[in-house]
């Protein structure tokens, strides 16, 4: 199994430099296309699900009533100048972060998502459902239909805390999101270690994918980790209970997920566990800050909604 997560499993040697851009892969890449999925009880979570996507990404389509990339996205292969193939490296990267809808009008999401990447970004992002690969059919060619794009009409809450690595962000939607039913948050407790869990997310700015064969490796009263398959772009990802189905938290950080070869890179791996990656660095796992760290805050923005 891979993980390329974002996770903190703890509030120890939080750097800059892990938020949303350090993430790994574990044993094998666990991560499938959301029709690779659609068999599971649990495929109707994918639903739920946000890409945060730059407004100058998308542009209006010449032939249909829909919206296409802009010549701004790249194969992932361009993006990231791989060294040899990778998978995916043929798809989009269009996408910025992840959010999961928590109410009709309300996305919650990691908090460096709009702290670090660009200025008032809630003017320059847009949140994105259905953002993924339709099978057999070109990716970079996928039609992006306007009911399915939200403008960000306000960012109640941005919290990116360098000494807690408390991480997460609260944005309400320009309008109500019909037909998708809001995620449920585990409000009562922190997963436990050997919970086993299932991310979905846009990892390195891709179409929607979703990784699961992982479990909580280590917890505290904020953070856990796991060994997730996860990477840059699945910040903000909704973790979810395998078993429940409820999301446990949100996907902040991790280890490094690409170590450069020459003038190239590749993917970094470790074990199961964690331990001996290609490349070793800070983290034993992928980073996830906990609902109760934020349940409290998202209650008081639903209350004056």
């Amino acid at each position: 199994m891979k993980k390329i997560c974002l996770a903190l499993i703890g509030v120890l040697s939080i750097s800059f430099n892990s938020y949303g851009i350090d993430k790994v892969i574990y044993g094998k890449d666990d991560r499938l296309e959301m029709y690779q999925f659609v068999a599971s009880p649990l495929a109707y979570l994918g639903d739920s699900v946000a890409a945060m996507i730059e407004k100058r990404n998308l542009k209006k389509s010449l032939i249909g009533d829909y919206m296409e990339f802009s010549r701004r996205v790249k194969k992932l292969k361009d993006a990231y100048g791989f060294c040899g193939k990778e998978n995916f490296d043929e798809q989009p990267t269009a996408g910025m972060c992840t959010g999961f809808l928590v109410h009709p009008k309300i996305i919650v999401t990691a908090g460096h998502c709009y702290a670090t990447f660009r200025r008032d970004m809630c003017k320059h992002a847009n949140w994105v459902f259905d953002y993924k690969v339709p099978r057999n059919r070109n990716s970079m060619k996928m039609a992006i239909w306007p009911e399915n794009v939200y403008r960000c009409k306000k960012v109640h809450k941005e919290i990116m805390n360098m000494r807690t690595g408390v991480d997460y962000a609260i944005v309400e939607l320009d309008r109500e999101v019909l037909g998708r039913d809001p995620v449920i948050l585990n409000r009562d407790s922190i997963a436990r270690e050997g919970d086993r869990l299932l991310i979905m997310g846009h990892p390195m700015g891709l179409p929607l994918k979703v990784a699961s064969n992982a479990r909580v490796i280590n917890n505290g009263e904020i953070f856990f980790a796991t060994n997730l398959d996860s990477f840059q772009g699945n910040s903000g990802s909704p973790v979810f209970n395998l078993k429940s189905g409820e999301v446990e938290g949100i996907l902040v950080r991790g280890k490094s997920d690409l170590l450069q070869k020459n003038s190239c890179y590749k993917i970094n791996y470790c074990d199961e566990n964690g331990n001996n990656c290609d490349q070793d660095s800070r983290p034993s796992g992928e980073e996830v800050l906990a609902v109760n760290s934020f349940k409290d805050e998202l209650d008081k923005v639903l209350r004056k909604l």
